[in-house]
């Protein structure tokens, strides 16, 4: 009856072993443990060509797609702890019997497939996963899997209780890759750590399956709905947009000031302003002069381009510091711009740094303005500072 069937041979099978248990790995409740007739490594029999197998992240049931020999392609599923399962090839191909004289037809202890095709239009599933992320609600539940030769894609909902399978989709021509792409013989499914649906062909390709409307509006490369429901933005107004894209984005303006090695001090920022966010929101300035002394200047009443030291006062008074921060960079006695001058103002406005934040900097949609100060001993003393440009931004919830 072929390896499928013999007990006596790990070929044809689902092995299930645990890498934490001293050799031979095997589990004491491995389903043919103490059975001498059948390996003990073995969970289910009856395979012939897995092509391949998966978990639903959700429910940790497992879908294996066997491919088949000459009639048909299957898709068998193995419900969370179950072993034993013998899905009955050599003697079964799908719902189809082999004709093998010591096999019988449709005994009652092989275990049938829950989708099965045959050869008329493909020739060897491809199996998926159930796609379980959260970029794309209206696929949430649904199994995908394809065909080699063919490269189409087809999806079903099962249901494990009620022994049940939707319809079966196909997605072939919605997941089309676009203009001079084309997915073809595909070679495997896989996931990516939100759980998203990715697709490999023979030629090299990967896809990803993305929606034709997903919004991404801070441009990390995830759905909006994903940094909701995961947790890495805020919606702390219940919008539905993340709390960084509820504001504008921080924006660059006013003139730094040449300090006295000819290096102008630029600001950059990382993360964005929150009222509620314990950190998250750097503001830094880089070309500034090694091991000095310097504070952010910020206030709320506006931008300015006033005469300052020498340069230009970006922030419109009132103007109010933040902490005192150091540079570093090359340590001493080399002179050079590898300072950088940095600080969460997150971490600041909840009052984690000290100092005497602004309570505005804890009240969202508040626009404030900033600006790096740093000391410059290499200037005139009524001049003897740095200054970079200046930063705009708004408070967030």
């Amino acid at each position: 009856m072929g390896n499928g069937q013999s007990g006596s041979t790990l070929l044809g099978k689902l092995l299930r072993l645990d890498v934490d248990l001293p050799p031979s790995y095997i589990p004491v409740d491995n389903p043919f443990v103490g059975n001498p007739a059948i390996l003990d490594a073995i969970w289910a029999m009856g395979l012939r060509n897995p092509w391949s197998f998966s978990f639903d992240r959700r429910t940790g049931g497992m879908y294996v797609a066997d491919v088949g020999q000459a009639v048909m392609e299957e898709i068998n599923y193995l419900p969370p702890g179950l072993g034993g399962l013998n899905f009955g090839w050599k003697c079964m191909e799908g719902s189809v019997c082999t004709g093998l004289v010591t096999c019988g037809c449709n005994l009652l202890r092989w275990t049938a497939p829950i989708e099965e095709f045959g050869h008329s239009f493909a020739c060897a599933v491809i199996g998926g996963y159930v796609y379980r992320g959260c970029a794309i609600q209206s696929i949430q539940g649904r199994y995908f899997y394809g065909d080699y030769c063919s490269g189409r894609i087809w999806s079903f909902v099962y249901d494990p209780v009620t022994n049940t399978k939707g319809p079966v989709i196909e997605y072939t021509s919605m997941l089309a890759p676009g203009p001079g792409q084309s997915i073809d013989q595909i070679m495997a499914f896989g996931e990516d750590g939100l759980g998203e649906l990715l697709i490999a062909d023979r030629d090299g390709d990967v896809f990803k399956v993305i929606s034709a409307a997903q919004v991404d509006c801070n441009g990390n490369g995830v759905a909006d709905i994903c940094d909701l429901s995961r947790g890495i933005s805020l919606d702390v107004n219940q919008n539905g947009i993340p709390d960084e894209c509820d504001g504008f984005a921080p924006q660059s303006f006013c003139s730094a000031k040449l300090n006295s090695l000819g290096c102008l001090p630029s600001t950059s920022f990382s993360g964005y302003s929150s009222a509620t966010r314990v950190d998250g929101f750097v503001i830094r300035a880089a070309n500034a002069l090694n091991s000095t002394v310097g504070l952010l200047l910020y206030g709320n009443s506006g931008r300015a381009a006033l005469p300052f030291q020498g340069g230009t006062l970006c922030v419109n008074p009132p103007v109010r510091r933040a902490l005192r921060a150091n540079s570093g960079g090359t340590p001493p006695p080399t002179v050079d711009c590898s300072g950088v001058f940095a600080i969460d103002m997150n971490s600041f406005a909840q009052g984690a740094l000290g100092g005497d934040p602004s309570a505005a900097l804890r009240v969202p949609g508040t626009v404030f303005v900033s600006q790096w100060w740093g000391r410059d001993t290499g200037m005139p003393p009524t001049m003897a500072s740095q200054l970079s440009n200046g930063l705009e931004f708004q408070v967030c919830p």
